[in-house]
């Protein structure tokens, strides 16, 4: 259960639904703890989601590797963080029935909102489904306590036909969410230094030729040589490069460290632009 930054009591509790946090889907969600109510063990994260076009919430380096993995995901339409269990009727029933002590607001005698870290719609088989998953270190699953909630939270879920689970630390591959979490920021093209949107634009297509056209050349050499080319300043083909890969116009092995040093032999051309992604929905566990 995290500390909260602010005193939480019923009449907080009410605000926060009456704002509609934790209501909505896509880019009209608002999730029902930010990073600003929250102070995290690890580093709270702000990011802004491809696919909701909105800010999203982490507020945990897990929680953070595990955004960028659903990001990049094809089967992920919508990410929802921090979504609350508003029916505490229910919640409170379930523990009750487990023979769980019901958690509390520090402080205060006020229910505490249960919160499942993610809630996500994907495409499978051509339907929409929800799955929810919980983020945490796995020595945090050896507290007996920590159990319990997990296990009202699982119960919950099962009601509503969701299948719930959790994702620990040991399950997320932390190079892949790394890589993508550097590719992020450039699936939008924008002004750089030197050279506008139009001109990006522009160059983009000749480079992804020119990088699937010498498989024996170092990336590195030949992104030196279009600045050099196109008199653009040093870097300028080092941003195009990650935005043909954050775009997936270009493919290449994301679980491995970047090394511009390797041959281009090592790229592809891809099939799904935009983000799609082309990571299914298993690596979200």
């Amino acid at each position: 259960m995290s500390k909260y930054r602010l005193n939480w009591d019923e009449e907080r509790v009410q605000k926060y639904i009456k704002k509609g946090r934790g209501q909505g889907e896509g880019r009209k969600y608002k999730p029902w703890l930010t990073v600003r109510d929250v102070p995290s063990r690890g580093r709270s994260t702000r990011a802004f989601g491809w696919k909701t076009r909105r800010v999203h919430h982490m507020l945990s380096d897990h929680e953070t590797r595990y955004f960028y993995l659903s990001e990049w995901s094809n089967n992920v339409i919508d990410i929802r963080e921090q979504y609350p269990i508003l029916d505490r009727d229910e919640t409170m029933k379930i523990a009750k029935d487990l023979k769980f002590r019901y958690p509390h607001y520090i402080g205060s005698k006020t229910p505490l909102v249960l919160t499942t870290d993610f809630v996500l719609t994907l495409i499978e088989d051509g339907h929409k489904k929800i799955i929810a998953r919980t983020i945490k270190p796995i020595k945090e699953l050896k507290k007996q306590r920590v159990r319990e909630l997990f296990k009202i939270e699982e119960k919950y879920w099962a009601e509503q036909g969701i299948d719930w689970g959790i994702v620990t630390d040991l399950d997320i591959p932390k190079v892949l969410a790394r890589n993508i979490e550097e590719l992020h920021s450039a699936a939008k093209l924008e002004n750089i230094e030197g050279c506008s949107i139009d001109e990006l634009m522009f160059m983009r297509e000749p480079l992804l030729d020119r990088l699937l056209s010498f498989p024996n050349m170092q990336i590195r050499k030949i992104l030196n040589k279009t600045d050099l080319e196109t008199n653009k300043l040093p870097g300028t083909a080092l941003y195009l490069f990650w935005h043909l890969l954050a775009t997936k116009r270009m493919t290449m092995e994301l679980n491995k460290p970047f090394d511009i040093r390797k041959p281009a032999s090592i790229l592809d051309k891809g099939v799904n632009f935009e983000g799609r992604g082309l990571y299914n929905y298993e690596l979200l566990g």
